[in-house]
């Protein structure tokens, strides 16, 4: 399993590694395989939790730091700050969610107890968590809750953009009640500007995990996309312009054949209509440039 973090895709040390969701031992002897400077691991586990604190203990340094948050990480703020969490065996699990899908692919998963866990909002934890500094390369992992979904639609440019690397189970069928498939999921990562480059068996048989890196070429992206809606939205005022220059030309057209009218007022409309009809090619011709920096950008991004 560790071989997946250190694939070609995955070249180049790794400095921080955030895990939301840890769901198992396992989670935790790859995190100590890979060896960053920095782990910020959350679990709804309470035993999970003292066992990774424990085997991260012997590995702190004064140059490695680990932190260990039992807690469950929400898309929001929760009303009452706390969460109750069904703990499962085969295969471990701790989750917000009632794992219906999931309880089809493994019969054997058993409900084993309860656990009230402190509740952290999405906002609030990506403010606590260590420097990371630019440049270097931070992973963030999230483990199989149910909750990726809300997490990934609360997480924008600004937010996820700290990230390299992404590392997700994508099932090909909602394992938990309320929960997408794995091609949401995969659509989400796409939008964040996230492409797949490696997968593997995840720890459920049967539910792939993927790794996905960020495309050098999305803040690129992004800014063609923004100037692209800003041409469109001047392109649409002036478009509205004309047709309201168009209905008060015609306006006058028929004052001018019930000789009410002056032709001089029909001439300066004329005028008038001419300069904004220029201006709307000039606008034209600017959206036009713009759509092309957009459709570049984008074969960048894809390719």
């Amino acid at each position: 399993m560790p071989d997946f973090f250190t694939h070609t895709n995955f070249a180049g040390p790794i400095h921080t590694l955030v895990q939301i969701g840890a769901q198992s031992m396992q989670d935790i002897e790859e995190a100590l395989h890979i060896d960053p400077a920095q782990i910020v691991l959350t679990t709804m586990d309470p035993d999970l939790a003292q066992k990774a604190d424990d085997a991260f203990g012997a590995w702190r340094t004064a140059d490695k730091t680990a932190r260990v948050d039992h807690v469950a990480v929400t898309a929001k703020r929760t009303r009452t700050a706390a969460s109750e969490v069904q703990l499962f065996d085969k295969p471990p699990l701790a989750t917000r969610k009632t794992p219906t899908g999931l309880q089809a692919l493994c019969p054997e998963l058993t409900a084993t107890r309860q656990a009230t866990v402190p509740d952290i909002a999405l906002g609030a934890f990506f403010k606590a968590l260590p420097n990371l500094p630019a440049g270097a390369r931070h992973v963030l992992r999230f483990g199989l809750t149910g909750e990726e979904q809300t997490l990934l639609a609360a997480m924008g440019d600004k937010m996820v953009g700290r990230f390299h690397d992404i590392i997700i189970s994508l099932p090909p069928a909602a394992l938990f009640d309320r929960a997408p498939t794995g091609d949401v999921l995969r659509t989400r990562l796409h939008d964040l500007g996230f492409l797949p480059v490696a997968q593997r068996e995840g720890p459920v048989p049967g539910i792939p995990e993927c790794h996905l890196i960020q495309s050098p070429h999305h803040a690129a992206l992004q800014t063609c996309l923004a100037a692209d809606k800003e041409r469109q939205r001047e392109h649409a005022g002036q478009k509205a312009a004309i047709e309201t220059l168009t209905k008060e030309n015609e306006a006058l057209r028929k004052a001018l054949d019930q000789n009410v009218l002056d032709t001089r007022d029909l001439d300066a409309l004329r005028t008038r209509y001419a300069a904004l009809m220029a201006d709307y090619e000039t606008q034209s011709d600017a959206l036009r440039r713009v759509q092309a920096r957009v459709k570049a950008a984008l074969a960048r991004f894809e390719a």
